[in-house]
């Protein structure tokens, strides 16, 4: 079924320095002996390597607000993180008026919040090896989530980057497939996002971005078809061309006078799911070609209406449910390490010293042992991430992602390919997928992995395949559970329909090469089955001479060594019992030197010891 840094904890300003260790005098200090008396218990400190008491840092005080979704944690004032928990809430709830996504399939997100934009920096992404210019950024990683800010950096680049992002984590609970135009433009009207007490608004004029599309219009057909892999995102740079044509068309749908609107929005998006002509799903669902909707966008452009839509959402009644305490250092520490494991991936050596050090301060806590498994896992480490998975399971996780995490992590410990799945791997996988889906059966991956496995398990559980339709119907075009659902009709009997589903998967262009030659792989499997069965009902019949006809046929297509080595076994054995059984015909109808000719090739041919022993018996019967 895709991250480091330090902070120093060494004391700074003035007497750090050097010259105030040779007792130099400070500019705005009157010399004297109190002066000098401190500057050698300074100096006397710093020898011995013993600081006075007065000099030692305080440790950082964070304070948690809390609010049903959001955990905002800070060493700024209290006042600053109520503030924001109340925001975000209320972006939240204003996104739910927009499109309904029910509470419980939103997950948590734990905001940090930095007074200085220079204590941000050490977890920034990385762009030519230096950090990002942005204010605050979002991750998600292995079933978490997490917001850095900087509060002293441009308030409205940063509004815009979070509310962008935070767009992207609601949109993503409400599983629908988007295509790239679309999602980040629908992502920009929201991330106009604005809250003045209980007034909250979304689809605010974006500045920037008209300035750019004024100077280089708005090309549709390029738009539209440009593949996400084809956008260079740059998190920190919203005025991109793409970014700017996305917003802009995804406002005049939302918002636009005379637009098709969010109805036409849906009919596309039903048309790019069931149909390969993308421009006719285009003309079909906004009621015009590429050409044609550009012109309508000029005139937007030009006479547009901005206005935002707006939104009563109570503030009082979201403050009043805050709750707030002291955060504790161990979720600051696994806060950090996801924001590095998120921001740096493939630098994963600062998070794990991070989330190591949490998971010694609350080792009790399953979320520790959790996000420093996925930490592993990024490392590469699979087993060491298998443990820290099993780990979290113990401590009594409640998240669907530890059970789903512990089953990629244990295949992958096992290096798993077709050849060395063991049932008892296979069986250890499935109940841990099983779990995570009980716990999130929303979670398409688990059914994806659960496919994945059913054709290696020892025993067939029947409960698999309700499962897997169940995914079906939230994934209804995925190749992969389909594939699922073909390896259950084939454990069910109903070789017909699993052959048509696996037949299916390798024509199907949604299907990766990696499943294709998996399917590829059952299909050999069911083929080897078939010829089996029909040998082993050969044999009954006593048919040997057929065995031997039906192995020279099939032959070729079974290269594997052990399968031609069992097929050289059995076309021997029957060669053998061929010839055996047609002497014996001959000794009884008194052809006895027909009977010889065959006992003796028998004999000196390469057939099992036990038919040439059998040949060498009746040649002695013969002879008397």
């Amino acid at each position: 079924m895709s991250s480091p840094f330090l902070f120093s904890d060494k004391p700074a300003g003035p007497y750090s320095r050097p010259d105030v260790c040779r007792g130099a005098p400070v500019p705005g200090r009157r010399r004297g002996g109190g002066w000098r008396r401190l500057a050698r218990t300074v100096c006397l400190a710093v020898l011995v390597g013993v600081a006075p008491a007065w000099l030692v840092a305080k440790p950082e005080k964070w304070v948690a607000v809390q609010s049903p979704l959001f955990t905002v944690l800070t060493p700024a004032s209290e006042a600053t993180a109520r503030r924001w928990a109340v925001e975000l809430e209320q972006f939240r709830r204003a996104m739910q008026l927009v499109v309904d996504v029910p509470e419980q399939q939103l997950q948590p997100v734990t905001v940090l919040l930095f007074p200085r934009d220079r204590e941000l920096r050490p977890f920034k992404p990385l762009e030519n090896g230096k950090p990002e210019e942005i204010g605050g950024f979002f991750v998600h990683v292995g079933g978490t989530h997490a917001l850095a800010l900087a509060l002293d950096y441009d308030e409205r680049t940063t509004r815009q980057l979070v509310f962008h992002e935070a767009v992207h984590w609601y949109s993503a609970s409400a599983e629908q497939n988007l295509p790239a135009w679309l999602e980040e433009g629908v992502a920009e009207v929201y991330s106009t996002f604005r809250a003045e007490g209980d007034s909250c608004s979304f689809g605010a004029l974006m500045p920037d971005h008209l300035r750019l599309l004024l100077r280089e219009g708005v090309d549709v057909g390029r738009l539209v078809m440009t593949p996400r892999e084809g956008i260079r995102f740059n998190e920190g740079n919203r005025a991109t061309l793409f970014y700017a044509r996305s917003w802009f068309m995804s406002h005049y749908l939302l918002y636009g006078r005379g637009s098709p609107g969010r109805d036409a929005i849906a009919r596309y998006l039903d048309g790019l799911a069931h149909r390969a002509d993308l421009e006719g799903a285009f003309r079909d669902a906004f009621g015009a070609d590429y050409a044609e909707f550009g012109r309508k966008l000029a005139a937007y452009l030009k006479q547009g209406h901005y206005a935002p839509q707006r939104f009563r959402v109570p503030y009082a009644d979201i403050e009043s449910k805050l709750t707030v305490r002291p955060a504790s250092v161990a979720e600051v520490e696994r806060t950090k390490g996801i924001l590095l494991l998120g921001s740096r991936r493939g630098e994963t050596g600062a998070a794990l010293s991070f989330l190591q050090r949490e998971t010694q301060l609350a080792p009790t806590d399953p979320l520790a042992w959790q996000v420093l498994a996925e930490a592993q896992s990024m490392a590469k480490n699979h087993q060491s991430a298998a443990d820290c998975f099993a780990r979290a399971i113990a401590a009594g996780s409640r998240s669907y992602y530890a059970h789903y995490g512990y089953a990629v992590a244990r295949m992958q410990a096992s290096e798993v390919v077709e050849d060395n799945f063991s049932p008892a791997l296979a069986l250890d996988v499935a109940r841990a997928l099983r779990q995570a889906l009980a716990l999130n059966p929303r979670f398409v991956p688990a059914y994806q992995g659960l496919a994945g496995v059913v054709s290696a398990l020892e025993v067939y559980d029947p409960a698999d395949r309700r499962l897997l339709e169940k995914g079906a119907q939230l994934a209804p075009d995925d190749a992969a559970i389909d594939v699922g659902l073909g390896v259950a009709d084939l454990r069910e009997g109903n070789e017909r329909r699993g052959r048509q589903r696996l037949e299916l998967a390798l024509v199907d262009p949604r299907a990766t090469a990696d499943l294709k030659q998996f399917a590829r792989r059952l299909l050999h499997v069911q083929d080897w089955q078939e010829v089996e069965r029909e040998l082993n009902e050969l044999f009954a019949k006593s048919n040997y001479a057929r065995i031997v006809s039906r192995i020279d046929e099939v032959r070729a297509k079974f290269p594997e060594p052990h399968l031609q080595s069992l097929l050289e076994v059995n076309r021997r054995t029957a060669t053998a019992a061929d010839r055996l059984s047609r002497a014996v015909e001959h000794a009884n109808a008194g052809r006895k030197a027909d009977a010889r000719r065959l006992l003796q090739e028998v004999v000196d041919s390469d057939a099992e010891a036990r038919d040439k022993k059998e040949a060498k018996r009746l040649l002695g019967l013969i002879g008397q």
